[in-house]
C-alpha cells in the first residue's frame, strides 16, 4: 500500500509538474501576445468586461446637460420666419412626399424620410413655399419641422457623455465635452434648421457609443452589432460622407476579437445596416408615386410611366438611382463663395457658411473658438501621445477614427462647406477630453475654465445663431477676417 501511494504520489507531483509547464508563458510567448493586444480593442480602452459603474453624480450631469442641450437648440426655433440656405432645398423635399412628387437629391433619402416622419407627427401642412433664401414662412409651420433636427441635434451632448463615460472617463470631463458641443454655433445653427447633418453627427455618436457599450456587455454582443449596424447604416443613409463611421465599426471587431469571431460580427452588423440602407428605397419610391423635379434625372420613360400610375422594380431603379446620386455629386465643381478647404477646418481659417440675412439680423455658420480650438488641441495632444507611445492602444482607435472621417475630403474636388468637419470634430474633442481625464492635479479647474469659455463664446456669437440683431460694428468684432466675404 506504502508503495503504491508512493508511486501514486509521484505520478501526482510529476503530472503537476508537467501542467506548470504547460501553463508557463516563456518570455517570447509574452512578446508575442503583446505584439498582438494592440488590436484587441477591449485592451485598447483598457475594459475590463464589467459593466460600466454608474453614480448618482453621472444621473445628475447626464440629466443637467440633457436640459442644456434642448434648451439651447429649442430655443426660439421658429426664428427666423424665413427659409434659410439649404431649407430651399429640403423643406420642398418634405412637401414633396406629402404630395407624392418625385424629387432628386445627392443624398441617400433617409434623412429626408425622418423629416417627413417628423412632419406627419407634429402634423405639418406642406403649404409653405421654399423658393429662396428669405421667403416668409408660417412661424407655426416652420416650427413643426424644425424641432425634428434640432432634437437630433440635442441628443449628440447625453450620447457623447454615456460614450466617454463607456471609455471610463470621469465624470467631470463627461460633462466638459457634452456641454461645449451643446453650445458650439456651427454645431447648434445648422441643427435648428430643416437640414440632415444633425441626424449624421448624432447617428455616428451613436454608432460609436454601441460599439463602446458593447466592450462592456460581452453577453449581449450579438445584440450590440445588430444594433451598431443598424446605427452605422443610418449613417451612411443619411449621407455617404458616413462611411468613415461604419468602416471605424468593422475595424473595432478585427482590433477587439479574434478573426473568426470579428468576421462574424462585422457580417451581422453588415446585414444590419445594408438592410436599413437599402429598405429606405423602396419607401422613398412608395411614397413618390407621380411625376415631379426629380424626373429629369431617370431616362423619359421613368416620368411617362410614372404618368400613366405604372411600377418599377425597385432593385434597378434603386441602382439607377445610387449611381445617378454618385455621378451628381462628384459632379460638383461650381466654386461658392461660402466655400472652405478641408486643411482650414481644424484651425477656423476658412470662410464661415452665411446662411441668412435680414437687415441686421444674420445667421452664420461658424465654430466657437473655445469648443474648435480645444478639438485641436485635443488632437496635438493626442498626436504627441501615438508618438509617446503613451497609451498607444487608445490613441490608435480614436486617431484611426478621426483620420477615416476627416482624410477622404481630401480627394474630394466638388464645394465644401466648414460643416463637413463636423464629425472629426467630435472625434478631436472625445480625444482631448479622454487625454485631459489623466490630469490628477487641479481636477476642476481647467473643466470649469473651458466651460466658462465655451459659455462667453456662446453668449458672443448668440446673435450669429439666433438670429437677433447685430449692429455692424459690434459684427466686425466677433467675425474673424477670414470668415468674412
Amino acid at each position: 500500500m506504502k508503495q503504491n501511494k508512493s508511486g501514486h504520489n509521484k505520478h501526482s507531483v510529476s503530472q503537476n509538474k508537467n501542467q506548470k509547464k504547460t501553463n508557463i508563458k516563456t518570455k517570447d510567448d509574452e512578446k508575442l501576445e503583446d505584439k498582438f493586444s494592440i488590436f484587441r480593442l477591449d485592451k485598447l480602452f483598457h475594459f475590463s468586461h464589467v459593466p460600466v459603474k454608474w453614480e448618482l453624480i453621472d444621473y445628475l450631469l447626464l440629466s443637467f446637460i440633457t436640459i442644456i442641450s434642448f434648451t439651447t437648440h429649442l430655443l426660439t426655433i421658429g426664428e427666423p420666419s424665413q427659409v434659410v440656405f439649404d431649407e430651399v432645398y429640403f423643406g420642398n423635399f418634405t412637401n414633396n412626399y406629402h404630395r407624392g412628387e418625385y424629387y432628386f437629391d445627392i443624398h441617400p433619402p433617409l434623412g429626408k424620410l425622418l423629416l417627413y416622419a417628423g412632419s406627419l407627427i407634429s402634423r405639418y401642412q406642406p403649404y409653405e413655399v421654399y423658393s429662396k433664401i428669405g421667403a416668409p414662412l408660417n412661424k407655426t409651420e416652420v416650427t413643426k419641422l424644425r424641432i425634428w433636427p434640432a432634437s437630433a441635434g440635442a441628443i449628440r451632448a447625453p450620447v457623447l457623455y454615456i460614450f466617454l463615460k463607456l471609455l471610463d472617463v470621469s465624470p467631470v470631463w463627461c460633462f466638459t465635452a457634452s456641454f461645449m458641443i451643446s453650445l458650439d454655433n456651427a454645431l447648434l445653427v445648422e441643427s435648428r434648421m430643416i437640414l440632415i447633418d444633425a441626424f449624421l453627427s448624432m447617428f455616428a455618436l451613436v454608432t460609436l457609443a454601441l460599439t463602446a457599450f458593447m466592450t462592456r456587455h460581452p453577453k449581449h454582443v450579438y445584440l450590440m452589432a445588430v444594433l451598431s449596424g443598424l446605427a452605422a447604416g443610418a449613417t451612411v443613409s443619411i449621407k455617404f460622407t458616413g462611411a468613415g463611421v461604419a468602416l471605424t465599426l468593422v475595424i473595432a471587431y478585427f482590433m477587439s476579437y479574434p478573426f473568426s469571431d470579428a468576421f462574424i460580427l462585422s457580417f451581422i452588423s453588415g446585414i444590419s445596416g445594408l438592410f436599413l440602407f437599402f429598405i429606405q428605397f423602396p419607401i422613398h419610391f412608395a411614397l413618390l408615386p407621380h411625376p415631379g423635379t426629380g424626373c429629369p434625372f431617370h431616362p423619359s420613360s421613368f416620368c411617362r410611366g410614372l404618368e400613366r400610375g405604372e411600377k418599377f422594380p425597385t432593385i434597378p431603379l434603386t441602382s439607377y438611382l445610387l449611381k445617378t446620386m454618385l455621378k451628381s455629386n462628384l459632379a460638383i465643381n461650381v466654386q461658392h463663395s461660402y466655400a472652405s478647404k478641408w486643411w482650414q477646418w481644424p484651425f477656423m481659417l476658412g470662410r464661415g457658411t452665411y446662411l441668412w440675412v435680414d437687415k441686421d439680423r444674420q445667421l452664420w455658420c461658424v465654430g466657437s473658438p473655445a469648443v474648435w480650438y480645444s478639438g485641436l488641441l485635443g488632437l496635438i495632444v493626442w498626436i504627441f501621445r501615438t508618438i509617446l507611445k503613451a497609451d498607444t492602444r487608445k490613441t490608435l482607435f480614436m486617431i484611426l477614427g478621426y483620420l477615416i472621417s476627416y482624410l477622404p475630403f481630401m480627394n474630394i474636388k466638388r464645394v465644401m462647406w466648414n460643416y463637413h468637419y463636423f464629425i472629426p470634430l467630435l472625434y478631436s474633442i472625445s480625444m482631448g477630453a479622454i487625454a485631459a481625464n489623466s490630469i490628477k492635479s487641479n481636477a476642476y479647474i481647467v473643466p470649469a475654465l473651458l466651460c466658462a469659455a465655451a459659455a462667453a463664446c456662446y453668449v458672443i456669437y448668440f446673435p450669429l445663431t439666433y438670429g437677433t440683431p447685430l449692429p455692424y460694428d459690434k459684427y466686425l468684432k466677433i467675425m474673424f477676417k477670414c470668415w468674412r466675404y
